[in-house]
């Protein structure tokens, strides 16, 4: 039915998850990316976020994931995730994963968060290109760290990688397949 709806152009189903930006902030100026600094005084509040979440829940929508910006540069990110969970929600978080530390990596892992979401575009070369450099080798890192936190933890926290399609980096598309996996 979600398919249909939208060859359509009629929704047959309500939505199963909503998306929600939590910040224009970012520590990194990928050369694809939309997000701009100076939209920062667009960015939602707290309250504002929470009444989003509430509504959704009440459409029924058992699933929100949260983007940015960066959203880990947001100090109340972990608060409004503890909130979505009182609501029912699986919880997703896409990032560049550059802000993740060890002790980040707890606090992912004993948050409950259903899913965590890294954006590389490409193998090191390739990504370091689009997002600066060393970028690669700091989000591979976070990866390790957070399977670490994950096993330790015996967490159910659900890893994957999402890739920006571009000209220059079609030919890392194999390699990276094969590094995700």
């Amino acid at each position: 039915g979600f398919w249909l709806s939208r060859v359509i152009k009629y929704p047959l189903v309500s939505p199963d998850f909503i998306q929600i930006p939590l910040t224009y902030c970012c520590n990194l100026a990928c050369k694809m990316c939309s997000v701009r600094p100076e939209d920062k005084n667009k960015e939602l509040s707290k309250d504002e976020i929470t009444g989003i979440i509430d509504q959704a829940s009440d459409m029924g929508i058992k699933w929100v994931v949260f983007s940015g910006g960066e959203p880990f540069l947001r100090s109340d990110l972990f608060d409004i995730c503890d909130y979505c969970r009182t609501k029912g929600f699986k919880v997703s978080v896409t990032t560049n994963g550059t802000l993740i530390t060890e002790e980040v990596a707890k606090q992912i892992v004993s948050s409950g968060l259903s899913h965590l979401h890294f954006s590389l575009d490409g193998l090191e070369e390739a990504n370091d290109f689009v997002r600066g450099k060393g970028s690669f080798r700091v989000t591979s890192k976070a990866v390790r760290v957070i399977n670490e936190a994950r096993r330790k933890h015996n967490s159910s926290l659900f890893i994957s990688t999402a890739c920006t399609i571009m000209n220059h980096n079609l030919k890392d598309l194999p390699g990276l397949l094969e590094y995700a996996d």
